[in-house]
């Protein structure tokens, strides 16, 4: 079964690399802006994940796009960094 679940993973790991983030008005947009709700659910996620692993802190959250510029752009522009930040203090 883990080779089923490791072909899962790399086609839905490609499928959601190629999609768009950006202005639901534009059409080469894939997905549009990011939910509260959205911002909610991350937060608690990484509240969790600080707890589980102490060597992991709030200040060391990036996004893809921070770690590989030019090659992945997730979260993207309509990312509130700001946002998730106030969520996690």
């Amino acid at each position: 079964q883990s080779g089923i679940y490791d072909r899962f993973l790399e086609a839905y790991t490609a499928a959601t690399e190629a999609l768009v983030i950006g202005d639901p008005n534009d059409e080469g947009t894939d997905i549009g802006p990011f939910e509260h709700r959205q911002y909610d659910a991350l937060a608690e996620l990484v509240k969790a994940l600080c707890r589980q692993y102490p060597s992991i802190t709030t200040q060391r959250i990036a996004g893809h796009s921070d770690i590989a510029p030019g090659r992945k752009t997730d979260p993207g522009i309509g990312f509130d960094w700001g946002m998730l930040s106030s969520l996690l203090a």
